[in-house]
């Protein structure tokens, strides 16, 4: 059927093309828009586990290569009345990758991460607790001066959140000979040649960053050995 002369309306046929034409270029553009959007995203969250990653590293690795070992004795109370007070040397270093949920790291170092006007320079005590969470792990960080020096964990009050994000965390220490996982060495007091760093940074191991790093220490020797 024919249009009359003068007649410039759209047939339905031509409105229903155009709004298909117009639904595909709309369908395109969204498109390039969300995954350059998602793109976006991603590029911000590597930039952020980098600086995260890297942020950590180096506050770790300058504590280690401050690591302190020397005599050090705190005094324990008498079991009984007639018992004296006995001098007794902390642990300087104690590590271990198979405590979740724990303290994995332990030591004394000249480095605090936090710095208190109101106490005096010089020994530290700093725990790192690594924690499984929904979004990975936290690592959390808590320090006390060597005054205030006891054989126990910090309590729960002291600990503050250091890093987010975290699948997982593995320390390996030298001996001078070979790599470990732990570093429970009570008895012989001794700081490890050095420590490697692993970081995991993501939700899952599907999408995980590794960042890494050897740390070596300045001190080794056994403090009880002349």
């Amino acid at each position: 059927m024919k249009s009359k002369p003068g007649n410039n309306a759209f047939t339905l046929l031509e409105i229903l093309a155009a709004l298909a034409i117009m639904m595909i270029v709309i369908s395109i553009v969204y498109g390039t828009f969300k995954a350059a959007s998602h793109s976006a995203q991603q590029g911000k969250t590597i930039i952020s586990d980098i600086r995260q990653g890297q942020s950590l590293l180096e506050k770790m690795t300058r504590q280690i290569r401050c690591a302190y070992a020397d005599s050090i004795p705190i005094e324990t109370e008498p079991h009984s009345a007639g018992d004296e007070i006995q001098q007794q040397s902390p642990v300087f270093f104690y590590a271990n990758n198979r405590a979740p949920d724990d303290v994995v790291l332990k030591f004394i170092t000249t480095a605090p991460l936090f710095n208190d006007p109101e106490l005096p320079r010089g020994l530290f005590k700093v725990a790192y607790r690594y924690q499984k969470d929904k979004e990975g792990g936290s690592l959390y960080y808590a320090q006390q001066p060597c005054f205030e020096l006891s054989e126990d964990n910090p309590r729960q009050d002291t600990w503050h959140p250091l890093a987010q994000n975290i699948y997982a965390l593995q320390l390996s220490f030298f001996d001078e000979n070979n790599w470990h996982d732990t570093w429970p060495d009570k008895n012989q007091r001794l700081l490890p040649h050095a420590v490697k760093i692993s970081l995991e940074l993501g939700p899952d191991n599907t999408t995980t960053r590794t960042y890494n790093t050897i740390v070596t220490t300045n001190c080794y020797h056994n403090p009880h050995e002349n």
